[in-house]
């Protein structure tokens, strides 16, 4: 016969104390005074048994299951916005949480299944993850749990966000190109109506006030913001009679395609080997010219998830 398995009752009569002495300890429930000489006797008696709570059940009764759903789009597939993932998971376990990771690849059907199946779980809290910084529609499911969205806005206003400081990003970028004494700044910049294309131009321009600089408007460029986009952006910029000096490029993707660019067009312009190429994101997928000063500013995915996994827990 298969044997038995250990029961709350028995860690009780192994360590003498009451059943809802033993549940106490073993359930963490708060508000209960228990010497820790106790606590150390339980715990050391359910280990000697084997003994596993049926987290499931005590959930229920405390109404808390110390679990976390982590829904996302397409994040789980990113190299890099999948560090948001990564400091999600550290702050849950840094609080005690365990969390569950679901990833739609933009299915709308499948993302509701995924987020019903995290609240049969019940899951304390659920985290929101877009691949990139959109405004996203709220998925109707998400009303009946505690929600904060990640890389991500919405409509409605109450739902806390955290979300990348694309302002200050575009800042920090023209003011090192300024401070290396490039007055002529130009912008590759992303054709998409999305928060980053805004809040990065919103930056570059206060970036250029801040130094002193005239905002151009023939150094701002919009392309696509992929390796493409970066070519014909500097494409234009290049070509004009008062060229840039440095650039500041939209992400990574249209820098890769802008220095493809302009190594092509090496042999028949005379552009200064100083050319300083600024972008958010790293990229570690292509080589950097050594013609070029190119240097990155990275957007740091991990914290990204950390503030929100730590919140739920003192929201609650």
């Amino acid at each position: 016969m298969p044997q038995r398995e250990p029961t709350l009752r028995d860690v009780a009569v192994r360590t003498g104390l009451s059943v809802t002495t033993v549940s106490q300890v073993l359930s963490d429930a708060p508000g209960r005074r228990i010497a820790e000489p106790t606590r150390r006797r339980v715990r050391a008696a359910a280990a000697e048994l084997s003994y596993r709570p049926n987290r499931l059940a005590q959930g229920l009764r405390l109404k808390r299951t110390q679990t976390l759903g982590f829904v996302s789009d397409w994040i789980g597939a990113s190299p890099y916005a999948g560090l948001t993932i990564v400091g999600a998971q550290d702050a849950a376990a840094e609080q005690g949480y365990l969390l569950m990771l679901m990833t739609s690849g933009k299915d709308s059907a499948l993302e509701d299944r995924e987020i019903r199946a995290l609240q049969d779980q019940q899951v304390d809290g659920l985290i929101y993850a877009a691949e990139y910084h959109r405004v996203v529609p709220m998925p109707a499911a998400l009303s009946e749990s505690l929600t904060v969205l990640v890389d991500a806005t919405t409509a409605d206003k109450r739902i806390p966000t955290v979300v990348p400081d694309e302002e200050g990003g575009a800042l920090s970028a023209v003011n090192e190109l300024a401070a290396h004494g490039h007055e002529r700044i130009g912008f590759v910049n992303n054709q998409d109506d999305i928060p980053a294309t805004h809040g990065r131009l919103k930056g570059y321009r206060r970036g250029l006030r801040d130094n002193g600089l005239r905002f151009r408007g023939e150094l701002v460029v919009y392309d696509h913001s992929g390796p493409g986009g970066g070519y014909a952006g500097a494409s234009t910029l290049l070509d004009l009679r008062n060229r840039p000096t440095a650039l500041f490029c939209f992400n990574d993707r249209m820098a890769m395609g802008l220095l493809r660019g302009r190594r092509a067009r090496s042999a028949d312009t005379a552009l200064p080997i100083d050319h300083r190429i600024r972008q958010p994101g790293p990229h570690r997928q292509w080589p950097t010219p050594q013609t070029h000063d190119h240097r990155t500013a990275a957007l740091r995915h991990g914290p990204l998830g950390r503030p929100r996994a730590a919140e739920i827990d003192r929201v609650r």
